[in-house]
C-alpha cells in the first residue's frame, strides 16, 4: 500500500509521466488489497488510484466509504476523500472531509494546506488566504501552502504578492512545473508576457529530457489569452491522462473558458458531469456517513501527529470551522435536507403547472451568507450546491453547474446580464442566516429577461427539527 502511494504521488506531482506510473500503481495497490482487503490503508490506495489514473470518481467514493468504515480515524483517507470531492466540483463537501482529517491530525501541514486549496477552488478567496497563512505559521517552508497563497493572490489581482509567494513555492519545491506554470500565467496577466513566454520556452525545452504535462502548457496559454492553444493542450492532457487535469478543470483561472462547448466536452471525457448529478450527490451521503462513524466511535481520541516541518505546540491553529463540530454539521445538514425537500417539491409544482411557457433553464446563484462568519459561508455554499443537485433531478430543466455560477460569488450583477451570459430563462437567488438555533433561508426566483419576481418563499427551521 505504501509503495502504491509513493508511485501515485510521483505521478500527481508530475515527477513521472502518467503512462510510466499507472501500471506500477495498479500492481502495488491491488497486490496490497489481495494481501489484506480489511485495512483502511489498502482500500485508500485503491481509491486514490481510481481518481487520479482511472478517473473513476464513483468507484473511488465507494472505496473511501469502505476505508472509513474499517477505520474511521484514518486521517489520510479523509484527506484523499476530500481530493476526490474537490475534483468533482463539490468543494464545500471537500472542506468538510478535509476538516475531519485536520481534526484527527491538526499539525499535519498538507491537510491544512489542502483546506486552503479547496477554498480557492470554491472561489472563497479570503478563506483560502487565511488558511494558507495559518499553514505557513506551522510549516514556513511548505511549498504547497505558498503555492495556494500565490495563486489566490493572483486570482484577486494582488499580482506582486502572488509572484513573491510563487517564487517561494518554486524554491521550496525544487522547481515544480505546475508552480512555474502558474507563475508564467500571472506574469502574463500582469502584462509581462516576455517573462511568461520565457518560462514557457524553458519548460518546452525541458520536455526533451523529462515529463512536462500538457496541463502545464495549457495553463500558460490561458494566461497569455491564447484560447485556441489552451484548448489544444487541454485535449492533449486528456489523451495523456494527465493526473492533475480534473483539478485544473475546477480552477477559477478557467472561468473564462467554461461557456465554450469544448470545455464541457473535456469535462465529459474526464468523467466529470456538466452539472451536479445523482452520482455526485452520493458523495455527500458518504461524507455524512463517515462523519457519523467517526463521531460515534468509542475509540480514544488520537494525539495530534507532528510533521517534521511543524511546530509541536499545543496551541496550533485550528483548521476546521470553529463552531461546526461533526455532530452539529450532521444536525444542520439534516435540517437542510428537510428544507431542500420542500424546495424541490414546490419547485417541481411551479415548473410543471404554470399555464405560461415552462421554464427550461435556470441558474442557482451562490447564496448570500448573512451570518457574517466562516461557518455560515460553509453552510450557504453547501446549500447552494445541494439545491443545484436537487433541481437537476427535475425533468426538462437545464440547471447550470456549480463551477459556472460560483464565478459570480461576491460580485454585483443584474439578472438580465447573468441571463444573457449563461443563456438561462430564470435566476434563483437565496440568502442564508443562522439566528440562535434557527436556520433561515429566503429564496427569490427572477425572470432573467424581464427581471420580474416569479416566485418567492422563506423557510425557517430549528436546527434540532
Amino acid at each position: 500500500s505504501g509503495l502504491a502511494d509513493c508511485y501515485t504521488f510521483l505521478g500527481f506531482y508530475e515527477i513521472v509521466a502518467p503512462s510510466e506510473a499507472i501500471d506500477k500503481v495498479r500492481l502495488a495497490a491491488y497486490k496490497a488489497v489481495e494481501l489484506d482487503s480489511n485495512l483502511a490503508e489498502t482500500r485508500t490506495s485503491i481509491a486514490i488510484f481510481k481518481i487520479l489514473y482511472e478517473w473513476d470518481f464513483r468507484g473511488s467514493i465507494e472505496e473511501f466509504e469502505a476505508a472509513v468504515t474499517i477505520n474511521p480515524r484514518y486521517a489520510f483517507a479523509h484527506h484523499l476523500h476530500s481530493a476526490c470531492l474537490a475534483a468533482m466540483d463539490l468543494t464545500p463537501a471537500a472542506v468538510a472531509a478535509e476538516s475531519l482529517a485536520a481534526e484527527l491530525e491538526p499539525f499535519t501541514a498538507i491537510f491544512s494546506a489542502s483546506l486552503g486549496w479547496w477554498h480557492y477552488l470554491g472561489h472563497r478567496y479570503e478563506l483560502a488566504v487565511n488558511q494558507s497563512l495559518r499553514t505557513i505559521e506551522i510549516a514556513p517552508n511548505h511549498f504547497f501552502a505558498h503555492w495556494v497563497l500565490g495563486i489566490t493572490y493572483g486570482q484577486t489581482s494582488r499580482y506582486e504578492e502572488a509572484i513573491e509567494e510563487l517564487q517561494k513555492a518554486d524554491r521550496f519545491s525544487d522547481g515544480s512545473q505546475h508552480v512555474k506554470a502558474d507563475m508564467a500565467r500571472i506574469y502574463a496577466q500582469m502584462g509581462r508576457q516576455d517573462e511568461a513566454r520565457k518560462i514557457l520556452d524553458e519548460l518546452r525545452a525541458q520536455s526533451a529530457d523529462r515529463y512536462i504535462s500538457s496541463v502545464t502548457i495549457a495553463n500558460i496559454f490561458v494566461g497569455l489569452g491564447d484560447k485556441e492553444r489552451a484548448f489544444e493542450f487541454l485535449d492533449k492532457a486528456c489523451a495523456e491522462r494527465a493526473v492533475r487535469l480534473p483539478y485544473f478543470l475546477a480552477d477559477p483561472c478557467l472561468d473564462g473558458l467554461r461557456s465554450d462547448p469544448r470545455f464541457q466536452a473535456i469535462r465529459r471525457r474526464v468523467g466529470l458531469p456538466e452539472q451536479v448529478t445523482k452520482e455526485s450527490l452520493e458523495a455527500h451521503t458518504v461524507l455524512l456517513k463517515s462523519s457519523e462513524i467517526r463521531t460515534d466511535s468509542e475509540e480514544p481520541r488520537l494525539e495530534p501527529a507532528v510533521t517534521t516541518t511543524a511546530k509541536a505546540e499545543p496551541t496550533g491553529p485550528t483548521t476546521t470551522p470553529s463552531s461546526l463540530s461533526s455532530t452539529k454539521r450532521v444536525v444542520l445538514l439534516s435540517a437542510l435536507l428537510l428544507i431542500l425537500a420542500s424546495i424541490g417539491i414546490g419547485g417541481y409544482r411551479y415548473f410543471s403547472n404554470r399555464s405560461t411557457k415552462q421554464i427550461e433553464s435556470i441558474a442557482v446563484m451562490p447564496f448570500v451568507n448573512e451570518s457574517g462568519n466562516s461557518d455560515g459561508e460553509y453552510l450557504s455554499d453547501g446549500m447552494t450546491e445541494a439545491l443545484i443537485g436537487s433541481l437537476s433531478q427535475l425533468p426538462n430543466l437545464n440547471v447550470k453547474a456549480r463551477s459556472t455560477v460560483f464565478r459570480y460569488k461576491g460580485k454585483e450583477a443584474n439578472p438580465q446580464s447573468i441571463g444573457k451570459e449563461l443563456n438561462v430563462q430564470a435566476i434563483l437567488n437565496g440568502r442564508v442566516a443562522q439566528r440562535g438555533d434557527r436556520l433561515l433561508l429566503s429564496l427569490e426566483l427572477i425572470d432573467a429577461q424581464t427581471e420580474n419576481v416569479l416566485w418567492t418563499d422563506r423557510y425557517d427551521r430549528k436546527q434540532t427539527d
